[in-house]
């Protein structure tokens, strides 16, 4: 337990630039975000990395972005079933996933930048 705090404390407020790998696509963008705040998850159903963002002035509507550049594994920190604090910066576009849960939008994520906070 000791050594997962010690590892969330050095990777606290830290800026990952990451590289596009290009494995985006092409769908359509829908909107570009800067220095959004957000929950930075592993996804089991996906298979991939998510962060959700809760849509202001409401109660149950959230953006799940599914993360489509994301680094090698290496480069992230150990994520928690509640997930990790981000702020991002990226490009939202059109996914394919749809959603269960009413209020829940799915869209395919290109980090341009993200920052793991305590």
């Amino acid at each position: 337990m000791m050594f997962f705090f010690s590892v969330l404390f050095c990777l606290s407020c830290q800026d990952m630039d990451l590289a596009i790998t290009g494995k985006c696509g092409s769908s359509k963008l829908v909107k570009k975000v800067n220095k959004q705040k957000g929950i930075f998850h592993y996804n089991t159903h996906f298979n991939r990395y998510t962060i959700s963002v809760s849509e202001p002035n409401t109660y149950d509507s959230v953006d799940v972005g599914l993360i489509c550049n994301a680094p090698t594994l290496k480069s992230l920190p150990t994520v928690s079933p509640d997930g990790f604090p981000v702020v991002f910066s990226g490009k939202y576009r059109e996914s394919e996933e749809l959603s269960p849960i009413a209020g829940t939008t799915f869209y395919e994520l290109e980090i341009d930048k993200i920052e793991f906070i305590e």
